[in-house]
């Protein structure tokens, strides 16, 4: 063996090894929660921008490590339920519902088409129709946009 081809051999062997293959198993085998905690890392993200803040000053809130600030704005955090819940009362905005049953999740722009639809049709409002203008009125350019769009 010359001494080129050992100095390349020992230059190979020093360099880090990639673990493309584990990080792609890896998000293979976690996907669900990986994909629940991108979702949340949005909603983050949007609820700092709303209020102006930092990564920085959601750190001092929550009284945590920047480090894990970055991580949970990155959708690769585990949460905990009491991470939630102190992401939800520092941002002031809902991350996670239970639901009943019986219930679903609507959009607010689908409840007020619904419950232009609902007018139209029937020309009456029953206490259904009640609940959804007050959820209607709440969402005031959502409203407008429907207007103009009929």
């Amino acid at each position: 063996m010359s001494q080129l081809e050992k100095d390349i051999r020992d230059m190979a062997a020093k360099a880090p090894r990639s673990n493309w293959k584990e990080k792609v198993e890896y998000r293979r085998a976690n996907k669900k929660w990986l994909k629940k905690s991108s979702e949340i890392a949005l909603r983050v993200l949007d609820a700092l921008d709303d209020k102006g803040w930092r990564k920085a000053d959601l750190a001092r809130k929550l009284e945590v490590s920047p480090q894990q600030v970055g991580k949970i704005v990155k959708g690769q955090e585990n949460f905990t339920l009491e991470t939630l819940s102190k992401l939800e009362d520092v941002l002031g905005i809902t991350l996670i519902t239970v639901l009943q049953e019986d219930e679903i999740v609507m959009k607010r722009k689908d409840v007020a088409y619904r419950y232009h639809t609902a007018i139209k049709v029937s020309g009456n409002l029953n206490m259904d129709d009640n609940f959804v203008y007050q959820q209607q009125r709440k969402s005031k350019s959502e409203e407008c946009d429907l207007i103009s769009a009929a």
